[in-house]
């Protein structure tokens, strides 16, 4: 059933009970956040249907695979990471593939070029080149570099809250370290671009972007001439590609986890160690505010028992 707040499942049960607060799964709202943000610019976008075609180019065919899994030593190299399938509606996926990709990176470049140079069919020459160029694009490596790094840290934090024993607050001190370290990432973009290089000289590649004359068609009396300065350069990439990414994840993580915020505030004083470490005077105010919310479903002494409880748990710790 739909959560929709107009019509779904969440717009009935308020209507039941209007002080009920509805609160999206946590792993499936960071699988939203990370597919808005490859959304965000049509480089992330054709990045990774890149990628998807290197999988499909090596998986498609067995001795393609097997020369990509063993390399020249066969029965050595059984335990190297090999290539993952992206997967559009699994972020996880999309963390494995590009963690693959990178890992094997000079790997499948050997593998390319041994095609190129070797194969006798005219198809997979032309296919193996053209994958070629496109993973020799220090664009690309750039951009490989940065999605990698957003994802290892939101799989570090997806870990964490599909844990068993994990509460709420737990949960949203998790996401808020995430925040934290999305930021730092925003601030340490030259970071990213010094991993990158680092990637281009494993392969002896100029970090040096490409950049092709644009063709404009002629423009007709009224017509509106469109920007074009959106062409991505080594100069401007941070600002049309990486900055459009970490905006996005930032500004949804925010957004997509209001409804977690609420339920942390309204139900924090509850918490054991959260309860020890308050004052009575703020404790006692948090309960009246308890009160008055959830009025027809609390007893008129839930003051005198969560003051007790604190003392409880105080003579305990």
């Amino acid at each position: 059933m739909k959560s929709g707040s107009f019509s779904g499942l969440q717009k009935r049960i308020c209507e039941i009970v209007p002080n009920a607060t509805f609160m999206h799964c946590c792993s499936h709202n960071i699988n939203l956040i990370i597919c808005d943000a490859a959304k965000s610019s049509r480089k992330v976008q054709s990045f990774f249907e890149i990628v998807q075609d290197i999988f499909n180019f090596f998986s498609s065919s067995g001795p393609r695979w097997t020369d990509l899994a063993f390399g020249e030593e066969e029965g050595t190299v059984i335990r190297k990471v090999v290539l993952k399938k992206l997967c559009a509606t699994r972020w996880e996926a999309r963390h494995n593939a590009l963690y693959s990709l990178r890992m094997r990176f000079v790997d499948i470049l050997k593998a390319l070029t041994k095609l190129q140079l070797t194969s006798t069919k005219k198809n997979e020459r032309d296919m193996a080149l053209a994958l070629k160029k496109k993973l020799e694009s220090p664009e690309f490596i750039l951009i490989l570099c940065v999605w990698e790094n957003i994802l290892k840290s939101m799989q570090f934090v997806s870990k964490k809250l599909q844990s068993v024993d994990l509460h709420l607050q737990q949960a949203l001190d998790q996401l808020n370290t995430a925040i934290s370290d999305i930021k730092l990432m925003r601030e340490n973009y030259d970071t990213i671009v010094d991993k990158a290089k680092k990637m281009c000289d494993s392969w002896s590649i100029p970090f040096t972007f490409h950049q092709s004359r644009e063709r404009y068609s002629k423009l007709f009396p009224g017509e509106i001439d469109g920007d074009r300065r959106l062409t991505i350069t080594q100069d401007n990439f941070k600002v049309t590609v990486f900055y459009p990414v970490i905006d996005t994840i930032l500004s949804q993580l925010k957004f997509r986890f209001t409804g977690l915020n609420t339920v942390c505030d309204y139900f924090r004083f509850l918490i054991p160690f959260s309860m020890i470490s308050m004052t009575k005077e703020l404790l006692i105010r948090s309960t009246y505010d308890f009160i008055e919310k959830y009025r027809d479903d609390i007893s008129s002494d839930f003051t005198r028992q969560i003051v007790s409880l604190q003392d409880f748990f105080s003579f305990k710790g």
